[in-house]
């Protein structure tokens, strides 16, 4: 079913299958900015869902512009004991302050938490009832996702999702640690009651933070299930390469220490790689970008590879040889 279908007279509300006074079992988290011409689809593929249990919608509004609050408010209106909104009045994310999904997951109530940005949506009626059923006969695992659609909404295009890695149905965090591959509108996990580092608060990127921190405490689930879809903007931040790797450096940077072993080794392999690419097409020298790979990771290096001296200029450190031929041979040309 897709949503973009289902014609839903905002007046008349949706028959629940639950008494909506019970306590939540799930929490529904929504993130949304300037999202007037989407926000609407995100809440009716919430309160479409089919489920023997009770959930509540968190939505926090980081101060848009547009008309999303009102229209975030027409609903709480008729659903005021599900639909609980956030609003700020001045742009948080622009002050530097990214809080929202840490905020609204302390505030949860369920026992299992749902993602879904104001700007994606979900297709299925039996989504959340799928995961939930499959993580409470599953213990050993701590997330569960599943299949979408991409959006392309500059060219209106609906495709099967080209983002993403191909996984395992089960995967691990050491699979994660090389990087995001659920896309935020298709993941259900464990309320497991984090304490968020102060890191997390700095980080632009919530997502793949909060997988990893979760991942932490079990395995991780694919479905083959098609139940959302997730939106491509051509003028958002992903669009810019450059921004991209920008920002996988950043929150690398702010996540690295939270963890150890084989998974810090390859988080701190794919931050100086990251660094690497940004370094090379600014047009620094070669001798200029080994000094601030190794000025900046130097200490993750010592601490898990093994101590290293700095060499003269006209070679290259152990280190960096042993662990980044590819790039050290790309710098010696």
């Amino acid at each position: 079913m897709d949503i973009k279908k289902v014609e839903l007279q905002t007046e008349k509300k949706i028959i629940l299958t639950w008494h909506d006074t019970k306590k939540p079992n799930v929490s529904v988290l929504c993130a949304t900015y300037n999202h007037e011409n989407y926000i609407e689809d995100a809440i009716k593929g919430f309160l479409l869902q089919e489920t023997n249990f009770a959930f509540e919608i968190i939505i926090h509004d980081d101060a848009s512009t547009d008309n999303t609050q009102k229209i975030v408010q027409k609903y709480q209106a008729m659903y005021p004991n599900i639909i609980k909104p956030i609003f700020q009045t001045e742009n948080q994310y622009s002050k530097g302050n990214f809080r929202p999904l840490a905020d609204m997951i302390e505030g949860a109530e369920g026992d299992f938490l749902a993602l879904c940005e104001g700007d994606d949506y979900w297709t299925d009626p039996l989504k959340l009832q799928k995961q939930v059923d499959f993580l409470e006969k599953n213990q050993e695992y701590s997330i569960c996702f599943h299949n979408v659609k991409i959006f392309d909404q500059t060219n209106s295009v609906l495709t099967n999702d080209d983002i993403t890695r191909e996984v395992a149905e089960t995967t691990t965090i050491e699979d994660l640690a090389h990087g995001n591959y659920m896309h935020t509108p298709s993941v259900v996990f464990r309320n497991n009651r984090i304490i968020f580092p102060e890191s997390f608060c700095k980080s632009p990127v919530g997502d793949y933070f909060i997988h990893m921190l979760n991942a932490k405490h079990g395995k991780i689930k694919k479905m083959d299930d098609c139940m959302g879809v997730y939106r491509v903007h051509s003028n958002g931040v992903w669009s810019q390469q450059e921004d991209r790797r920008a920002q996988i450096c950043l929150y690398l940077t702010l996540m690295v220490d939270l963890f150890s072993g084989d998974v810090k080794k390859v988080m701190v392999k794919r931050l100086v790689e990251m660094k690497y690419s940004l370094f090379q097409s600014s047009g620094k020298t070669n001798l200029t970008l080994l000094k601030e790979i190794i000025d900046q990771d130097s200490e993750f290096a010592r601490e898990k590879i093994g101590d290293f001296k700095y060499l003269n200029q006209y070679s290259f450190t152990e280190l960096l040889r042993e662990l980044y031929g590819r790039v050290i041979r790309k710098m010696s040309k």
